[in-house]
């Protein structure tokens, strides 16, 4: 009669996989101390017994003497049932964990050694008891090395498990404390933190919290990764550098790094963790520490990391840490902004492969949009996603999160998503630039109709642009995508600001005004810096620009006399060059377009005049420099200002205002007497004292009252 053999059954949980393999462990220790015993090499004194008696082992490890063949026969028949368990089994996380980190058997077993005291406190005693010594309560390199080597050729092969560049010691699975380096190797004790203890119990207690702050894992993205060979180069490099490798993605921020990178861990199998070195909670860790973390976190979930930086670390800070984390043998996806690190650094210490980001066109934005709003259900307006590629300078990451903010119940509206992905994009802004506020309407400007139908022009022509650009091939004429340079002249006061505010505002834009006074530099090449980082700023922000009183900055180049020419006209030749490769609008205004260089004619999209008001206009003017709510005194003439008064809408409105300042000191209405008044105040502004032959017979008037 043949007995069949009992059937295998798949571990059913972590806890009960775990048991099993302590069960293993305690066989091995029972093994060790009967071989001590064997050999005369364990401490026989009366004595020992105050400390650990004999029973109270035996009572722990639950067995009895035997020969030490029968232990080993135990121990093989052990081992080869939790083998054949484990060979069924699936996403244990012992065996998934070892798999990860490259572990073999034996240091595999010294993480369950070191796991095992941080769980069960009886294995404080047993692990003294296999010491012969009551102090020795971790489980020793020594011991490891004793339990599963019988040779002493291969326990000195096994003490390589315990070197720095060891899998075990580089990524921070066995711990050696301050008191324990301090003592020979073969004596120092081992120990595991509780966030490995967690992970091993394969209990979901989240990242470790110092670097829970700036990590997350990349799910699959709303916008897909398109270059499939792009992706495929990334992903074969992750299969060949199986113990550490770095990916330098060069291209500037948000051009698809995170979606490449995902594209390739999916092809390798691997996960993917974004970890944000330029936090501050990231910064205040050293380089060295904060790169083996992020690896053990990388390689304990099956993942690659994204690293990302935003800032320059002169002390090449950034640089340690990648260094640290390949070499805890992760998988280092690095996303820095151009110039923030030294390529050379990388490459000349770590396995690195260098990828170039495809440069970032309008139509490849419009896809971006495209594919984020379809997944969304939100591309039913035909032309929206190009329309959005083309105005606004989004990388697929804002695009996620500006299609994710969008209300599922309401139609997508270019405004809506423009105005959202706007605050997405909104960065910090460099003090040259001013964002500029304002609550005008199109009723609001009172101008010719030649020149309100030039500026309707100027903000209709974005609807136009995906026909022209892409549809009639236009796009492939220029190196920008959607480049629109206008220029508005006239004299102050004739509504060149308040015609920039209303075009950036149709189309969706912000508006940034440049500071002129913080911009130009005495030192040489500064002004060129400063324009440099505005631009920068501006292209992530998706905004406007506005520079008033533009001749500061776009004055006509002048034959070089000196060094100072020279560098005048190298300022005006970069802000040539660099405005036409600007995506968006910019707007240049002046009062003396005939200063301005000859060369930028033929950058200009539109030239927008704007002359002074005639009667007709500055009657408009008048009637809508005065609210609805203001008291208005029936001897009010505007008709009479009009006619007077050759002044601008600046000069109009600042009078106005003086005005109702004026009434209101003496609780009147705003009269005739009140604008006069202002009007006078308003002509010594500007340089024209008020004469009688201004002001006719109203001249008497000008006197101010007694309060």
């Amino acid at each position: 009669m043949s007995i069949a053999p009992a059937a295998v059954v798949a571990y059913r949980s972590a806890a009960e996989h775990l048991a099993d393999e302590l069960s293993w462990l305690d066989l091995m220790l029972a093994r060790h101390v009967a071989w001590l015993r064997a050999t005369g090499q364990f401490n026989e004194d009366p004595l020992r017994g105050l400390y650990i008696s004999d029973a109270e082992v035996s009572a722990r490890l639950q067995t009895v003497s035997e020969p030490l063949r029968d232990y080993d026969h135990r121990i093989t028949s052990k081992r080869a049932v939790i083998d054949a368990r484990l060979a069924d089994s699936i996403n244990l996380p012992i065996p998934l964990i070892a798999s990860h980190f490259g572990l073999n058997d034996f240091e595999r077993a010294c993480l369950l050694m070191a796991t095992a005291v941080a769980i069960d406190p009886r294995y404080e005693i047993l692990f003294a008891y296999a010491h012969n010594d009551v102090s020795r309560k971790a489980p020793s390199v020594g011991l490891a090395v004793t339990l599963f080597a019988d040779e002493p050729m291969q326990r000195l092969a096994l003490l390589q498990s315990f070197s720095a560049r060891s899998k075990l010691l580089r990524s921070d699975l066995i711990r050696f404390s301050a008191t324990e380096l301090s003592k020979p190797l073969a004596g120092r004790g081992m120990s595991v933190d509780e966030r490995l203890v967690f992970a091993l119990l394969g209990q979901d207690c989240g990242r470790d919290e110092r670097v829970l702050a700036f990590t997350a894992n990349v799910d699959e993205p709303l916008v897909p990764w398109r270059d499939g060979a792009l992706a495929e180069r990334a992903a074969a490099a992750l299969r060949h550098h199986k113990d550490g490798v770095v990916l330098l993605l060069d291209g500037p921020a948000d051009c698809g790094q995170r979606q490449l990178a995902r594209a390739a861990c999916r092809s390798a199998d691997l996960g993917l963790i974004a970890a944000d070195l330029s936090s501050p909670a990231a910064l205040s860790i050293s380089p060295r520490e904060l790169g083996r973390l992020l690896a053990r976190e990388a390689m304990l979930d099956g993942a690659a990391l994204l690293m990302t930086v935003r800032d320059l670390a002169l002390d090449l800070r950034h640089e340690n840490t990648v260094s640290a984390a390949v070499g805890a043998g992760a998988a280092v996806f690095f996303a820095a902004a151009p110039g923030a690190v030294s390529a050379g650094e990388l490459a000349s210490s770590l396995p690195f492969v260098e990828i170039a980001m495809p440069p970032v066109t309008a139509d490849m934005r419009g896809g971006w949009w495209h594919a984020a709003l379809e997944k969304r259900g939100h591309d039913r307006e035909p032309g929206l996603a190009l329309r959005l590629g083309l105005s606004l300078r989004c990388g697929p990451d804002a695009v996620e999160r500006a299609t994710i903010a969008l209300d599922p119940e309401q139609p997508a509206r270019f405004g809506t998503i423009a105005g959202i992905a706007r605050r997405a994009t909104r960065t910090e802004v460099p003090a040259l630039a001013r964002l500029v506020q304002h609550n005008w309407r199109w009723d609001d400007l009172v101008l010719p109709e030649k020149q309100v139908t030039r500026l309707r022009q100027i903000c209709s022509e974005l609807d136009y642009a995906p026909r022209v650009l892409h549809d009639w091939n236009f796009a492939a004429k220029t190196s920008a995508g959607f480049n629109n340079i206008v220029l508005f002249s006239g004299a102050s006061g004739t509504g060149k600001s308040m015609a920039a505010t209303l075009v950036a505002s149709t189309i969706g834009l912000d508006l940034y005004r440049i500071d002129l006074s913080t911009m130009v530099d005495k030192y040489i090449g500064e002004t060129e810096k400063n324009l440099e980082r505005t631009f920068a700023a501006m292209e992530a922000t998706n905004a406007a620009i506005f520079f008033d009183e533009c001749d500061v900055l776009f004055s006509k180049r002048t034959e070089v006399k000196d060094a100072h020419d020279r560098y005048a006209n190298l300022s005006v030749a970069y802000l040539l060059q660099r405005i036409e490769t600007y995506e968006g609008v910019i707007v240049l205004a002046t009062n003396l377009a005939g200063n301005m260089d000859d060369a930028f004619s033929r950058r200009l999209n539109h030239v927008v005049h704007f002359p002074l008001p005639d009667v007709a206009m500055r009657e408009k003017l008048w009637a809508k420099a005065f609210p609805e709510q203001a008291p208005i005194a029936v001897d009010l003439d505007l008709q009479v200002l009009a006619k007077t008064f050759e002044l601008t809408g600046g000069n109009i409105r600042n009078a106005a205002l003086a005005s109702a300042y004026l009434a209101a000191a003496r609780d009147e209405p705003i009269g005739q007497r009140h604008v006069l008044q202002a009007i006078a105040i308003e002509l010594e502004k500007i340089g024209r004292p008020p004469i009688r032959s201004d002001f006719g017979d109203s001249y008497g008037l000008l006197a101010v009252p007694d309060a």
